[in-house]
């Protein structure tokens, strides 16, 4: 493989990287915005969040076709592409897949904090509308053979929504 490759190739991880740290600020930013309660914002940051993924997707295709045009071979697994590069020039490119997989736990970490934080404001509101609606609240009771029976509120707010 060329010098020239090579650094195109490390030049695409390199914005791939940036990507999924912008990616990451997002996040951060939605955080703050669902604590704040800041729709208009929200919004804002979906929508930059889906121009980012739609970024990334690009940059893995511009990845992937400057393999196959280079090598001849179709792989779009980072581990694959590695493993066509000599072995010289491996470690760099070790080290930004590295830094990637770092980032994705951080975002899916994040994703998951953001999504318990919007469930349990929903859970929230849903208690409240039902206690204005005279409806029992949700939530998970037990009856005597310790089986679960869950009232669903949700069910007035879904049908008055």
């Amino acid at each position: 493989m060329s010098q020239i490759f090579l650094e195109d190739l490390e030049g695409l991880f390199s914005v791939e990287v940036s990507l999924y740290k912008d990616l990451l600020l997002c996040f951060h930013r939605e955080r703050s915005c669902l604590i704040d309660i800041s729709i208009d914002k929200l919004y804002e940051i979906s929508k930059e969040k889906e121009a980012i993924c739609g970024k990334i997707k690009s940059i893995r295709k511009e990845i992937s076709d400057t393999v196959l045009s280079k090598t001849g071979e179709s792989v779009s697994d980072p581990y694959q592409i590695m493993g066509l590069m000599p072995a010289a020039c491996r470690k760099r490119f070790q080290e930004i897949n590295q830094d990637v997989a770092e980032i994705k736990g951080e975002v899916e970490a994040l994703r998951r904090e953001n999504t318990a934080i919007i469930e349990e404001a929903l859970g929230f509101l849903d208690k409240i509308i039902s206690t204005i609606a005279g409806q029992p609240a949700t939530g998970t009771t037990y009856d005597a053979e310790c089986k679960m029976n869950r009232f669903d509120g949700a069910t007035y707010l879904r049908r008055e929504a």
